[in-house]
């Protein structure tokens, strides 16, 4: 039995675990290879899909099922099982008329692949960093995970210290307009400055870090996250981590652990922090 048994981290990737590039400190791989070694349990807990996440997941040194699409599916890639899914209910195709609007793309994320009408160019880097592309189809196919707004330009992967205030301001007013669309029916949220995500309404980051830790008989939560979509997770972990240049939402959040920016090992130095702190609340 290590110093981290019964313990769950589950940590979001983009700009959490890896840096602005996508590329992962060695700090952090060590230091989460030292948490497994030592009787944690670590997955990925993001907005990706089964495949877009794919790449990242078997490069992290991860002993447990991922939470995928804003936590609302948990997939062992292992193994290659599917632990739970909860999908949009089928009438979500209503919602696709509503939300056009003009420099915005539209992406279903179904559970094999991602679909959309025309191509998104602003999508392509991620993608392809996934080994990916989307389907260009009308017509999707059920079940859907996720439906997102995305902007045309650019790459949604840029820091939001590069993206045009104007094109933020845009985000802002359609993700107002997006939230009295939907109301309670939906859950909306924000993973990037220029993406917005509509999923169940009862699933969210939180929500499937609870549900794995209670599959997996664990005792305390970790969570670490940097973005708005990150916000309910960082609510209900008994420790919850941010780099210091995560969202201003996010720093905001009471409880908080700040560690260092994206890039610097955030997740080494939260690792570390459970390491000091835990025996003294044992």
């Amino acid at each position: 039995m290590g110093k981290f048994t019964g313990i769950l981290f589950t940590s979001d990737f983009d700009h959490t675990i890896s840096d602005h590039t996508g590329e992962i400190p060695p700090s952090n791989m060590e230091a989460i290879e030292y948490f497994v070694r030592e009787g944690g349990r670590f997955c990925l807990n993001t907005g990706r899909s089964i495949p877009a996440a794919r790449k990242q997941a078997l490069r992290i040194p991860c002993n447990a099922p991922c939470l995928l699409y804003t936590g609302a599916a948990c997939y062992d890639y292992r193994e290659e099982n599917l632990l739970f899914f909860h999908p949009l209910e089928e009438e979500a195709c209503n919602l696709l008329p509503h939300l056009r609007r003009p420099g915005v793309g539209i992406e279903i994320q179904g559970l094999e692949a991602h679909y959309c009408s025309a191509p998104i160019p602003s999508r392509e880097p991620m993608l392809q960093k996934a080994g990916m592309e989307a389907v260009i189809t009308d017509d999707p196919p059920l079940p859907w995970m996720k439906i997102i707004l995305c902007g045309l330009g650019g790459s949604v992967l840029e820091g939001r210290d590069k993206v045009d205030p104007r094109e933020l301001a845009y985000f802002h007013e359609i993700e107002s307009q997006v939230r009295l669309l939907c109301g309670d029916k939906y859950y909306v949220t924000r993973s990037m400055s220029r993406i917005l995500e509509i999923g169940n309404p009862h699933c969210t980051k939180a929500t499937g870090a609870k549900e794995l830790s209670a599959l997996l008989g664990c005792h305390t939560l970790v969570c670490a996250g940097d973005a708005p979509n990150d916000t309910p997770m960082l609510t209900v972990g008994d420790y919850n981590f941010c780099p210091t240049d995560a969202h201003p939402e996010i720093l905001a959040l009471p409880g908080i652990i700040p560690t260092v920016p994206t890039g610097e090992g955030a997740i080494a130095v939260a690792v570390s922090y459970l390491e000091k702190h835990l025996p003294k609340l044992a």
